[in-house]
């Protein structure tokens, strides 16, 4: 099944809900289901779980199930998620396994580290990785003076370039987005906020992420990106800041975001948006959740990084806002 598929399959299923409240929380309920496994599994295969078999949980593969003296029983059809540098992979949620025989003793029984990620005692070293690791995809964030009613905003502009020195040569990272960030705001706040304004970046709401090309020269399905409704776009990028939220255990104001965002989607409507993707937002979520990993551990986008031998320096330009500027604000 291709991701638009998987996009309209989502569509069906909420707008059959004829009430735009128990439409909301079917969402909720369905973002909520995609966090709790993410120790094992990405947002994205994560919501390719949901959408093959809604309610299950603890998806784990064949070989991780042994490892707690468990096994998938006979007959029992797999979920099949994405695997790295591979096609795909089976997976079996808990009430799809027994204990092995011979090892009932050590077969576990949704023991604690199945539980969700608990809250956060400081989400700080979160904001920093954001902030340190938000070249991979051409960001380059700021801290600014903003007045406290504004979180923070993203724009399409020309950053120039980020040099970052390692061990045996240095990495040249073009930056194509500014985001700015409240100074002023909790760490808790900021996580938020950075993670909302990435998602716009990685979502193609300001354009691609990956070229430099005028938008008289992008394709149809990037130009259409650009062109979300408004309330599409805030739904989207509300729902990655809330799966990133969920999953490591910071405890903000995203909930009652995303339901008003949610609710300002619906407008009154039953029909579920189709221009809303809801494997962009996995991706996205799953592309900001790596960059809170180590560094070496990021996924190299070559239209981004580029590598040179120590001691080269850039050209780097720092320039206006051009004609496809796009500026998304975070309430």
């Amino acid at each position: 099944m291709s991701l638009d598929s998987f996009d309209a399959h989502l569509a069906d299923l909420l707008t059959r809900i004829q009430d735009a409240d128990e439409a909301t929380r079917s969402y909720m309920t369905l973002l909520e289901s995609v966090a709790k496994p993410t120790r094992t599994l990405s947002p994205f295969n994560s919501m390719l779980v949901q959408l093959q078999r809604p309610g299950a949980h603890h998806a784990l593969s064949r070989t991780e199930w042994e490892k707690y003296a468990r096994r998938p029983r006979h007959a029992t059809p797999a979920i099949m998620i994405l695997k790295p540098f591979g096609p795909v992979e089976p997976v079996f949620e808990f009430s799809d396994t027994e204990p092995i025989p011979g090892r009932e003793d050590e077969a576990i029984d949704l023991t604690p580290p199945f539980e969700l990620v608990k809250a956060s005692a400081d989400p700080a070293p979160y904001v920093n990785k954001l902030l340190d690791h938000a070249c991979h995809i051409g960001i380059d964030p700021v801290a600014s003076h903003l007045g406290d009613a504004l979180a923070g905003d993203a724009r399409r502009i020309n950053r120039g370039v980020k040099v970052v020195h390692r061990q045996r040569n240095e990495h040249h990272f073009t930056l194509r987005f500014l985001v700015r960030y409240n100074q002023r705001h909790s760490p808790a706040a900021q996580f938020q906020t950075l993670a909302h304004e990435y998602a716009h970046v990685l979502l193609g709401h300001l354009g691609p992420l990956d070229s430099d090309a005028p938008d008289n020269e992008w394709n149809a399905e990037t130009r259409s990106r650009t062109h979300l409704p408004r309330a599409i776009a805030e739904l989207e990028a509300e729902s990655v800041a809330y799966l990133v939220c969920m999953t490591h255990g910071v405890d903000g104001n995203s909930a009652a975001y995303l339901r008003g965002y949610v609710g300002s989607a619906l407008d009154g409507k039953t029909t579920w948006p189709r221009a809303m993707s809801i494997m962009k937002i996995a991706q996205s979520a799953n592309t900001i959740t790596q960059l809170l990993g180590d560094y070496a551990d990021i996924t190299p986008r070559r239209s981004i990084r580029t590598v040179h031998p120590n001691g080269t320096t850039p050209f780097s330009v720092v320039g206006a806002p051009g004609r496809q500027e796009t500026l998304f604000r975070a309430s």
